[in-house]
């Protein structure tokens, strides 16, 4: 499909390494240059992830809510070390402004 990049939560690290491993054992090429990026979990005021299995406020749910959109880049720019200042204004913004190996 054109996949270079995946973006996916800390608890997912281990689950990525065990498919990386699959992929080469079963010689699915297209899954092994794909870069993934463990994000840190979102939690919520509570401190427990945020999470659609664990009944949690989907993001589409929060973007809709007003400025949600916003607070989501501008958290996501935080963990990837981007400039505060600027203003992104969608996902692609912020996968353009990352350097990437």
């Amino acid at each position: 499909f054109g996949v270079t990049h995946a973006v996916r939560g800390a608890d997912l690290e281990a689950s990525t390494s065990a498919q990386y491993y699959l992929a080469e054992c079963l010689g699915a090429s297209s899954f092994l240059p794909i870069q993934f990026f463990h994000h840190p979990l979102l939690l919520d005021e509570k401190g427990e992830k945020l999470s659609k299995s664990a009944g949690s406020e989907a993001v589409n749910t929060i973007k809709e809510g007003g400025d949600g959109h916003q607070e989501i880049l501008k958290a996501t720019a935080q963990w990837l070390g981007l400039p505060e200042d600027r203003k992104y204004s969608a996902a692609g913004d912020l996968l353009n402004a990352i350097e990437l190996p």
